[in-house]
């Protein structure tokens, strides 16, 4: 209850932080290669660039200019993460 604040919808400066720093790490890891967080009870640990891919991981066709970027109709993991923790919390109260 402590990512929450007292209206259990928006996110407190902890739950930021710490979904900041998924993103962050989500952003330096390539596709099919992402972390899963199991658990909120321990903090994420940043994680940097690696020395042979110091960027930020990309699809190869977004890189090209003529064509369109690619649309799936199914929900990312984040967003079923972020729905299941909204949900686990509305029913907490």
């Amino acid at each position: 209850m402590t990512f929450f604040t007292h209206d259990c919808f928006h996110f407190t400066i902890k739950g930021h932080e710490e979904l900041a720093k998924g993103l962050w790490n989500n952003m330096f890891q390539p596709e099919g290669g992402k972390m899963i967080v199991n658990s909120f009870s321990d903090p994420i640990t940043l994680i940097c660039p690696p020395m042979d891919h110091p960027y930020i991981f990309t699809r190869p066709i977004a890189a090209r200019s003529d064509q369109p970027p690619l649309r799936s109709s199914a929900p990312s993991k984040a967003a079923i993460l972020l729905l299941s923790l909204l949900v686990g919390s509305l029913c907490l109260v």
